[in-house]
């Protein structure tokens, strides 16, 4: 999946990591349609995020609580006249007896994954390429994920150093938590979920006097192999 960096800029509030799977799972979904709406079976959403142990009916609540939380992401975007408010997604219905599922991206953000028909080389600037979509929805924690994503944007260039500051606010991190909560909840899980998928993940504290200003993370860069990925362009509206 190729996905525009300027997504990593979204405000989508504090989702769990589920809640993100599926989001992630309608962009990739859309990233292969011709248009901005997304319909797929119920049982395949079960599948795709693992939610195959669960009876159908609490899949069905977990999928309408997404469907609510998808409600929350309302964007400010500012216009010559002032600003207006969308929400990412539109016109979602979940239909019981057809067991689908339905949703319609705004047409104001379908330049998230509406990207060049051919994508060359490591990396086209501004996009984000994921391989296998697999290994985000298999990652339990919602704060690995998030970093997991953010490590991708940079896998080709094996370091990246971020203000701790910036780091909680992409992570969502409660204020409440101090260092050694960051270390027991986020960073030590981080290492363990996200290391089969970057060799050598390390995580290095950069202090000035006793206080943390930064963290390095660093890994073993992958040289991406030279591709060319096709990408069907949406009709136009």
């Amino acid at each position: 999946m190729i996905i525009n960096n300027k997504l990593f800029n979204l405000d989508l509030g504090k989702m769990t990591s589920k809640e993100k799977d599926l989001f992630f799972l309608i962009l990739e979904k859309l990233s292969m349609a011709t248009n901005r709406e997304f319909e797929m079976k119920l049982f395949e959403i079960k599948k795709e995020l693992g939610l195959y142990k669960k009876t159908d009916e609490r899949a069905l609540n977990t999928i309408r609580r997404m469907c609510k939380r998808f409600q929350e992401t309302a964007q400010e975007i500012e216009t010559e006249d002032g600003f207006e408010y969308f929400n990412v997604f539109e016109g979602q219905k979940i239909n019981l007896k057809e067991e689908t599922f339905m949703i319609t991206l705004k047409k104001e953000f379908k330049y998230l994954i509406d990207v060049d028909s051919k994508v060359k080389g490591e990396k086209q600037q501004g996009y984000t390429i994921i391989e296998d979509m697999k290994e985000l929805y298999s990652i339990q924690s919602s704060y690995s994920k998030d970093l997991y994503l953010f490590i991708k944007r940079w896998e080709s260039i094996g370091k990246k150093e971020i203000k701790i500051e910036e780091f909680k606010k992409m992570l969502k991190v409660p204020a409440t938590y101090k260092m050694h909560h960051i270390d027991q909840k986020i960073i030590f899980i981080c290492l363990k979920d996200l290391t089969v998928y970057f060799t050598r993940l390390n995580i290095e504290k950069i202090k000035n006097g006793r206080k943390i200003e930064s963290l390095i993370f660093t890994w073993q860069r992958v040289e991406k192999k030279k591709k060319v990925v096709q990408k069907k362009k949406f009709q136009e509206e």
